[in-house]
């Protein structure tokens, strides 16, 4: 009988809709723990807004407060993270560039108003040095149609299925090994 997936979701959600879809993540795998990335300051009203699209456009990466999870007691993270102004949300950006070193297996999942998607990907898998197990990109029409709900049953199945890829192998090699 094969081990269940521990799988731990980490958001980012400067307007809800990210984290909508994490915990819908969170639901599909089963997953135990989810991780809100929070700040020490906040990012509500106008002036939030700009700061926000600021910090993604210079590339800062401002201060987060403390994770309560460790990421390395997992099997796989799925990192969900808005794009601001064609760009990774500068939250995520510090989670990552503290994190990277305790990252397992991974997978991506964006929320976009229209583009950059893509973009934030390449950041996401230039910060975490690896290639993730699944990646999503999803628009704000998609989100506000429902259209999204069948993209994440299909991402989830991907990180399970690819996840069971890289693991079983390491399982047979481990039981011929032993005498």
């Amino acid at each position: 009988m094969a081990k269940k997936l521990q799988a731990l979701v980490v958001s980012f959600s400067r307007s809800g809709a990210t984290k909508k879809v994490a915990d819908l993540v969170a639901d599909t795998l089963g997953a135990e723990k989810i991780e809100e990335i929070s700040e020490m300051q906040h990012r509500t009203g106008p002036l939030g807004y700009l700061r926000s699209a600021w910090e993604a456009l210079v590339g800062i990466a401002p201060n987060i407060n403390s994770p309560s999870n460790d990421p390395s007691q997992f099997d796989v993270v799925v990192l969900a993270s808005p794009v601001w102004v064609a760009r990774m949300a500068s939250p995520m950006r510090t989670y990552l560039l503290k994190m990277e070193s305790k990252l397992p297996r991974v997978a991506f999942l964006v929320t976009e108003g229209g583009s950059g998607g893509h973009r934030v990907l390449f950041q996401m898998r230039d910060l975490v040095r690896k290639m993730p197990l699944a990646e999503l990109v999803l628009t704000e029409d998609e989100l506000k149609q429902g259209g999204h709900l069948q993209k994440v049953k299909a991402f989830c199945q991907r990180v399970v299925t690819q996840y069971e890829k890289e693991v079983a192998p390491l399982a047979v090699s481990v039981k011929k090994s032993m005498p």
